[in-house]
């Protein structure tokens, strides 16, 4: 979030062979003193979940992280939270806030293992798995990108031809560049998408968002 600072949100562990534990706490790496400390934030926190994506947004001179989808290991989520941050050398101070969208027909699905960059002030996210009974227990999320704009709140959806991706994908990585994301790596997650790319799920080379 900071040149020397690092925001760790959520995740999960396994507490016996059986039973996950699903984790919502906030944790901030400091460099100066490399050591780890429990943040604290204002407000409701969200579930614990894993397999989420966090974005710093910067408008304005603020820092807000925000914090789309992810698991619990029983439902996919398709909300989206934002941590306000603002800091100093010697003071943290923070507050959580979802994000209440009435009648916005383009949010995306629940989904997890999906991932996400920002470019501006805008937060793109893509790819995906969600659950449901065929593909060993998963769906795919679909292919097409979802646009979050901080200043307008809004979602926006932008088609992508199928073709030109390989199919949907998740566990992917995206890294914003330039004005541009780029995608690397990832598994595909259709039938269809595995057999045109030899049986494989893995997939090799780069996707670049213009």
């Amino acid at each position: 979030i900071e040149a020397n600072r690092i925001l760790l949100f959520g995740g999960a562990t396994k507490r016996n062979d059986t039973e996950e534990l699903y984790f919502n706490d906030t944790w901030l790496f400091v460099d100066e003193d490399r050591r780890w400390s429990e943040a604290e934030a204002a407000g409701a926190a969200p579930e614990g979940r894993r397999a989420d994506t966090a974005c710093l947004l910067e408008s304005s001179g603020s820092r807000t992280v925000a914090i789309f989808g992810g698991t619990d290991g029983q439902k996919p989520f398709d909300d989206l939270w934002l941590l306000h941050i603002q800091s100093s050398s010697s003071s943290w101070q923070a507050k959580w806030e979802q994000v209440q969208l009435k009648g916005s027909f383009n949010k995306p699905l629940g989904r997890s293992y999906h991932c996400a960059a920002v470019v501006g002030d805008t937060m793109l996210v893509w790819g995906g798995v969600r659950r449901g009974e065929d593909e060993g227990c998963v769906v795919s999320a679909g292919d097409n990108v979802h646009l979050f704009s901080l200043a307008r709140r809004t979602w926006s959806l932008v088609p992508v031809d199928e073709r030109l991706v390989s199919g949907p994908r998740s566990s992917c990585t995206a890294i914003a560049h330039g004005g541009k994301v780029l995608i690397v790596g990832g598994k595909l997650t259709t039938a269809k998408a595995r057999r045109a790319n030899g049986g494989r799920d893995r997939v090799e080379g780069c996707l670049l968002f213009d």
